[in-house]
C-alpha cells in the first residue's frame, strides 16, 4: 500500500469543455444512440459552459485525496467522499481521467498529477473492479 495521492486543482473552461466534448459519445451510447445530433452537442457544450461558471463560483479550487479505499474532494462547497466501489467507470481522455459516478463525474486533470500518480489511479480503479490494470477509453 502506498501513501495517498494528493493534489489541488482549479479547473479551466477549455479543460472542462474538453472533458465534456470527449464524454458526449459515451453519453450517446448509454442512450442507445450511435452519436448525439449536432444540435444536442451544441446544447450540451453551452450547458457545460453555464455549469462551469456556476461550479467555478461555488468551488473555485478543489483538493483531492485518493487512496486505496476512497476519493475525497474538498472545496468551498464542502467535503465529498466516494468509495472506489461507487466509481462506475474510469475514462481516459486527453485532459485527464474522468471518474464516472452514479450521479455525476469527477474530472482529474493530468496536469495536476505525476506519471506515477496517473498510473496508480488506473491501478486503484482496476483493483476495485477486479480487472487487470488498464484503462477504458472514453470513446
Amino acid at each position: 500500500m502506498n501513501g495517498p495521492i494528493t493534489f489541488t486543482v482549479s479547473y479551466t473552461l477549455p479543460e472542462y469543455l474538453s472533458f465534456v466534448r470527449e464524454h458526449l459519445p459515451v453519453m450517446a451510447a448509454a442512450r442507445g444512440r450511435p452519436r448525439l445530433p449536432g444540435w444536442a452537442r451544441v446544447a450540451a457544450l453551452w450547458g457545460a459552459r453555464l455549469a462551469f461558471r456556476y461550479k467555478k463560483r461555488k468551488m473555485p479550487v478543489c483538493a483531492f485525496v485518493i487512496d486505496d479505499e476512497r476519493i475525497v474532494r474538498t472545496s468551498a462547497a464542502g467535503v465529498q467522499e466516494y468509495a472506489w466501489s461507487q466509481v462506475e467507470q474510469l475514462h481516459a481522455y486527453s485532459a485527464g481521467y474522468l471518474l464516472a459516478l452514479p450521479k455525476g463525474a469527477l474530472p482529474l486533470p493530468y496536469r495536476c498529477l505525476s506519471a506515477a500518480q496517473i498510473a496508480r489511479i488506473a491501478q486503484l480503479y482496476a483493483a476495485r473492479a477486479g480487472l487487470t490494470p488498464g484503462l477504458t477509453s472514453g470513446a
